[in-house]
């Protein structure tokens, strides 16, 4: 902002929103020549703060995505189980579903830029941590087990910051081009990270991997500590932790789109997306493909994901957004019965891209709906029901995990997608007022 005596990582004092979002765009940052074309498809990214967000999450994303593919493949080779995988999966959760309720109100009351910066430094210490075991040969599997745990707590606290702060460093009406804008670089990261993990692990091997997960996480503490950020003045500071909480669940609850927003959440999260963590079983035991070809199945999947968040963008200005969120889920669970049931590469690589698109359609949905409905003295909390909800998903994947064990995983895989499938269908029918919402 012009004539600002405060430094460029000073945060702003005020509640809500950042100061300037009704300024226009070119008043507040120098975008250059790459973010001015940008802007035109995702007109978020005119301002200065988010672009400074934007492009540090890039190395969290990188980071992320490269540590999922390592730890799938290191967790696979050391222990050959499906339902190995599966226990990783729970190790993540367990946190979400505790802590993410406190990350929420964490994120409603403190600055959330300072959040952000000590979880990356958090997992930045575990990414070295994780490589000098492998160099010192000392690595067996519990240790990525723990190492879950631990990345787990601090997603609690990561995203609801996250989510929080996008919304508010942008004006209403750019929300979905925020969250978009933000989707679209995860499915780029989706795309080259699990490559750059399947090379990595062939030809440097997987201590490297993670030298490069504490890379991205320092790029990111680097760009978000120039975000200027507000203060956050919680309406509910006189109130305790567990009162903030319940709060933030019956504002969600007593809302029918909100209500509505979260059941389908449930449903996709605990029937359709376990796929992922079965990606490794399906390369090796199905597909017959090596670190290079599992890294090009999760590059699929990115691409795809990367096409519904640019789709996504480009259709901000369309307002029945949840017919959109709709048609996006069961496009997916239909999608995730299908791959379950291929036995051909190109083929299977063809549903993961779509599967992938209708997941970042969904990403994308999910994250603005929820965002747009609530004040900025709920945002936190909202995005922790987000953060709890994913926290489920062993809900799915120890079934599909134990059913794996003994019938295949191609067949758990398809039958519990096609499962979420039909409750989903049914979801659809009986929510009449959030496939009719618009935004």
């Amino acid at each position: 902002m012009k004539g600002s005596a405060q430094p460029p990582d000073a945060a702003v004092p005020i509640s809500g929103d950042v100061a300037g979002l009704d300024q226009p765009p070119s008043e507040l940052g120098n975008r250059g020549w790459f973010y001015s074309g940008l802007e035109r498809v995702f007109p978020a990214l005119a301002r200065r703060d988010y672009r400074l967000l934007w492009q540090g999450n890039g190395g969290t994303f990188f980071a992320q995505w490269m540590q999922q593919a390592a730890e799938g493949w290191l967790i696979y080779e050391l222990t050959g189980s499906p339902l190995y995988l599966s226990l990783a999966s729970l190790c993540r959760s367990i946190p979400l579903v505790l802590l993410s309720p406190m990350g929420g109100v964490l994120a409603d009351r403190v600055d959330r830029r300072k959040v952000m910066i000590w979880t990356q430094l958090g997992w930045l210490t575990t990414a070295l941590l994780v490589a000098a075991l492998i160099v010192t040969g000392r690595l067996v599997a519990w240790h990525l087990l723990a190492v879950a745990v631990i990345f787990g707590s601090l997603v609690a606290a990561h995203i609801p910051a996250r989510q929080a702060l996008t919304a508010a460093l942008v004006p209403k009406r750019d929300v979905t081009s925020a969250f978009a804008v933000h989707a679209t670089l995860m499915g780029v990261m989706r795309i080259a990270a699990p490559q750059a993990a399947g090379v990595l692990l062939a030809t440097f091997g997987a201590s490297f991997c993670y030298v490069m997960q504490a890379a991205g996480y320092l790029w990111s503490v680097l760009h978000h500590s120039r975000v200027r950020t507000p203060v956050v003045e919680s309406r509910r500071s006189d109130e305790g932790v567990w009162r903030n909480i319940a709060g933030g669940v019956r504002y969600a609850v007593g809302d029918r789109n909100l209500r509505g927003l979260l059941i389908m959440m449930v449903l996709f999260t605990v029937f359709v997306f376990p796929y992922t963590q079965f990606l490794p079983a399906i390369a090796k035991d199905v597909l017959n493909l090596g670190a290079p070809g599992f890294g090009l199945m999760m590059g699929a999947g990115g691409a795809g994901a990367l096409l519904g968040s640019l789709a996504t963008g480009l259709a901000s200005g369309y307002r029945r957004q949840g017919a959109l969120l709709m048609g996006a889920a069961l496009g997916m669970a239909l999608l995730v019965v299908l791959f379950g049931q291929s036995q051909l590469v190109w083929l299977s690589l063809l549903f993961l891209v779509g599967a992938g698109l209708c997941g970042g359609m969904l990403q994308v949905l999910t994250m603005s709906i929820m965002q747009s409905l609530v004040p900025d003295e709920y945002r936190g909390r909202m995005g922790s029901l987000d953060i709890l909800i994913w926290g489920l998903m062993p809900l799915g994947t120890l079934p599909i995990g134990a059913v794996a064990s003994v019938a295949g995983v191609p067949l758990a895989m398809s039958a519990a997608a096609g499962i979420g499938f039909v409750c989903l269908a049914v979801a659809v029918v009986s929510q009449p007022s959030l496939r009719g919402l618009r935004l």
